[in-house]
């Protein structure tokens, strides 16, 4: 069973030379991955750029299209394609907008004669967005996204980010052993450039024996 297997795909599959030569052919093996996805109008196909591989070290970027099951890939102006237009989310609440003025957070709205603040607190704020179709807004205070609701002022703090967060990850135990074996080997070969008798160690001379042990000191 394995044998007419092995004759039915042998002549037909791809020969790839796993050597580091090959592998490391970068963008010549694999190209470069596809930017500016466009959908069509009726959702039945994509146009984008791509830069597959061809054998070159740095593949050009050219249009294509293909449909949304994954067949029918051609170069891009082989086939006709409307290009899905952009629709702007635009303002969910008319007339209401919230800004930042003096480190708080205020919202204005084109009913009301004047301005509402909405904050009272001394940390800088930035970024302010109405939010819940007009209940709330959110902004970013001291790295951390918090909301405000409008009826009234209550405020809720949606992530935790902590300055420790951005700290170094500790020395796992193998850095750590590693960095005391690094530290006895300077110790028994400091970096001098000469050899010291340090001790004793087996040696001949007339009489008794005795030892002499040598220090190399690596400059």
């Amino acid at each position: 069973m394995l044998v007419p297997l092995l004759l039915l795909i042998g002549p037909t599959a791809p020969k790839f030379p796993l050597t580091v030569e090959s592998i490391m052919r970068g963008p010549a093996l694999i190209g470069h991955p596809p930017r500016g996805l466009r959908w069509s109008a009726d959702g039945s196909e994509v146009e984008f750029t791509w830069a597959k591989a061809d054998g070159s070290t740095d593949p050009a970027y050219k249009d294509y299209m293909v449909k949304r099951d994954g067949t029918g890939l051609v170069a891009g102006g082989t086939r006709p394609f409307a290009e899905k237009p952009y629709k702007s989310p635009g303002n969910s609440t008319p007339g209401r907008s919230a800004y930042v003025s003096e480190g708080d957070i205020y919202i204005k709205d084109a009913a009301a004669n004047s301005p509402q603040r909405l904050t009272h607190t001394p940390e800088m704020k930035s970024e302010p967005e109405v939010v819940l179709a007009g209940l709330g807004v959110a902004y970013l205070q001291g790295g951390n996204l918090f909301r405000v609701m409008i009826a009234d002022g209550s405020t809720a703090q949606l992530t935790d980010f902590k300055p420790e967060d951005d700290a170094p990850l500790p020395a796992t135990t193998s850095e750590t052993t590693l960095a005391q074996e690094e530290a006895e080997l300077f110790k028994t070969y400091p970096p001098a450039g000469r050899a010291q008798p340090v001790g004793t160690g087996r040696g001949s001379g007339r009489g008794r024996q005795g030892r002499v042990v040598f220090r190399l000191e690596i400059g």
